[in-house]
């Protein structure tokens, strides 16, 4: 849900804020006055100050943490599979010693 609401804000703000235009056509459910003070949040000294920092923070994370749809527990089975084969070829396992 936090995901998709940064997601949602970032749209308003990439595709409305910065453009100059209102998001009443597309989106009816936003009330004029929560469109300006929306606004006057996303356009604050504040704001772009958080938003460049966050911005050159993500620069910097250059391995993003996605396990994808599956998540942890399907990754989990993949890597011990993955143990499993380097096990029987000889190969040492480069994980060892790690916890999980």
């Amino acid at each position: 849900m936090g995901r998709c609401l940064r997601t949602f804000r970032n749209t308003l703000k990439n595709n409305f804020v910065d453009k100059g235009v209102t998001p009443f056509e597309r989106y009816g459910f936003i009330t004029p006055d929560d469109w300006k003070k929306f606004v006057v949040k996303a356009s604050s000294e504040n704001f772009k100050q958080k938003s460049e920092h966050g911005k050159s923070l993500s620069k910097k994370n250059i391995f993003r943490p996605n396990l994808g749809p599956d998540g942890y527990r399907a990754k989990l089975l993949k890597w011990r599979q993955m143990e499993e084969r380097l096990r029987l070829a000889g190969i040492p396992n480069p994980l060892e010693g790690c916890s999980e």
